[in-house]
């Protein structure tokens, strides 16, 4: 199956107006999100875990991932990627007038492995049809 996208006209609120940066960017149509009950369930075709055996194993390594996460390691899945923590704190002049208090998790990062990206790069892409917007509005 093939990976729809559209083509979309470029946002640039950086630059001036006489610089701004114009053209198209291809984005990615998605068709609906597959959450992870059903991703258990889709897994477990392929194994002999049962579902309540896959998620089991989930709970536990996303519980091990907040604590290494937390004690400030990175977490690697070898041919997945490597997740990361990322800070945010007021702006500041000088190092003394910030505490720790003030500083929070700002996101979590996600950096894809080249093996990873690899295997996506089998995927194919079509332009969406135009019946495929008058099938969604139903």
């Amino acid at each position: 199956m093939n990976i729809y996208y559209s083509m979309k006209e470029m946002n640039d609120n950086i630059h001036l107006e006489e610089k701004k940066k114009t053209g198209l960017y291809p984005r990615i149509i998605t068709r609906r999100t597959v959450f992870l009950d059903e991703l258990i369930k889709s897994a477990c075709r392929r194994t002999t875990l049962s579902p309540q055996e896959m998620r089991m194993a989930y709970e536990l390594i996303l519980k091990q991932m907040i604590e290494e996460l937390t004690i400030g390691n990175n977490v690697c899945f070898d041919d997945f990627g490597m997740f990361s923590l990322s800070a945010t704190a007021r702006p500041v002049q000088d190092k003394k007038e910030i505490r720790s208090y003030s500083i929070e998790v700002k996101r979590l990062v996600f950096r894809m492995s080249k093996a990873f990206l690899k295997k996506l790069g089998v995927v194919n892409f079509e332009r969406v049809p135009p019946k495929f917007y008058k099938n969604k509005k139903k």
